[in-house]
């Protein structure tokens, strides 16, 4: 109990830690419980906004170009982050299409850069 203690009554490191992480997850705890009752106040309910049917069309093609230009495990796009998956390997977002990878593909990659340059996206 002693070594808890610091000088002039103040707490130690290891205490000053301990009370400051407690805070910031209580903060934090009370900040989410926050939202879902003020969910009614946000944008749209807090719900996504609708995608536009051509925007989705336009997301499908470029998911099918990178495809037909060697990207055999890109995915169609999710429209919105996923949430909680753990088979999501990474995600990748252009101009608003959001694409969640279960497979590991890299965005960095000249093959990727390739691809993507040939769907109209990048520079190559």
């Amino acid at each position: 109990m002693l070594a808890a203690c610091g000088s002039a009554g103040q707490p130690s490191g290891t205490a000053t830690s301990a009370a400051t992480a407690f805070r910031n997850k209580t903060r934090d705890v009370e900040f989410s419980q926050c939202m879902n009752a003020c969910k009614q106040y946000l944008p749209n309910g807090g719900e996504p906004p609708a995608t536009p049917p051509a925007d989705r069309a336009a997301a499908l093609a470029f998911a099918r170009c990178m495809r037909a230009h060697g990207l055999s495990g890109f995915p169609d796009p999710a429209m919105t982050p996923p949430t909680g998956s753990a088979s999501v390997f990474s995600v990748f977002v252009v101009h608003g299409m959001v694409f969640a990878f279960a497979t590991q593909i890299d965005p960095k990659s000249p093959a990727f850069r390739q691809a993507a340059h040939a769907c109209g996206v990048s520079k190559a």
